[in-house]
């Protein structure tokens, strides 16, 4: 239940604490008299006002913020297993505890129950038994009135969480996100688009397999999205004499899926093919599409001259 060192409870959090706190936690029993004097933990096989104190002593001692720590004497423990997560306490998270402090009914404890640690919620019925419990279901309650291997260590008064944190695909899909609504759009021209499609058109052997173009053209604003009619035509009339032609109804049945992204966010487990060599190779035609479109914008910046006739500047390029 606990981190030790060398068997015996490792102490994560020293000894801090106001003296408003301090007079409170007088008034409902605790005595300072009964701690060491110079306010270190004694070690687990030593009494200290008729409790076991879950530290070890330490040499060195930091100061911290006193709203941070507002507990005295305290210490923390970490939880090492998952028998009060019902309750919200988790494996890995740290307890903060009090020694000398009052148990009451339904609060959480630290306690030692025939040699093991266990944390749990102390409960005294109305017929004089006491109990330690838990939320989780199929974790038993424990009576621990006629039994003399239980002793009841500290109150935990608070507990600290890990930190949260996200898995990478929440990341990734966020800045993607973000990053399409900052990104500058990229756009090709309508006379560069056809000079790629005569440059990898006559590769095309299947009707779908234009849809390789299709994706890609959209990205780049040379067609509307869902504007089939208008991809088939735009080929058409750029390619009028190659076999086969795109046809409306094929594009719009395979645009769906993955396809309906960002070909750089396009993904095999969720194309509209089941087998993966033919999504690769739908993949890196579309990949070669887009380079060719950015053949225009590269040739710009460093030219600077605008895109009126670049066919043999494209060549040479590609």
């Amino acid at each position: 239940m606990i981190e030790e060192t060398n068997g015996q409870p490792k102490c994560h959090l020293g000894n801090l604490g106001g003296e408003e706190l301090i007079e409170n936690l007088k008034k409902e029993g605790w005595n300072p008299q009964e701690c060491d004097a110079s306010f270190r933990y004694t070690p687990l096989n030593e009494r200290v006002g008729g409790v076991f104190m879950a530290c070890e002593p330490f040499e060195e001692q930091m100061m911290l913020p006193q709203e941070l720590m507002p507990l005295f004497p305290s210490t923390g423990i970490t939880m090492t297993d998952d028998s009060m997560t019902a309750a919200g306490i988790s494996k890995g998270d740290v307890l903060i505890l009090v020694c000398n402090a009052p148990i009451y009914d339904g609060k959480v404890v630290l306690s030692m129950v025939d040699g093991k640690y266990l944390v749990r919620f102390y409960f005294g019925d109305g017929e004089g038994n006491k109990w330690l419990l838990s939320k989780n279901e199929g974790v038993e309650p424990i009576c621990i009135s006629d039994r003399d291997d239980v002793k009841i260590i500290a109150r935990v008064l608070r507990y600290v969480s890990d930190a949260p944190s996200m898995s990478y695909s929440e990341c990734n899909k966020l800045t993607k996100t973000a990053k399409r609504t900052v990104e500058k759009p990229k756009v090709a021209s309508k006379k560069h688009a056809q000079w790629v499609i005569r440059q990898l058109g006559p590769k095309v052997k299947g009707i779908r397999d234009w849809f390789s173009f299709y994706r890609p053209l959209v990205q780049y604003s040379v067609v509307k999205n869902m504007d089939y009619q208008g991809f088939c035509k735009l080929i058409k009339d750029t390619l009028p004499d190659h076999k086969p032609q795109p046809k409306y109804d094929e594009i719009q049945r395979i645009d769906y899926g993955c396809f309906r992204k960002p070909v750089e966010e396009w993904t095999p487990w969720s194309s509209p093919f089941k087998q993966r060599n033919r999504f690769i190779q739908y993949q890196e035609m579309a990949e070669t599409v887009i380079r060719y479109l950015e053949l225009e914008e590269k040739y710009e910046e460093a030219s600077g001259e605008s895109h009126e006739d670049l066919t043999k500047s494209h060549e040479k390029m590609a």
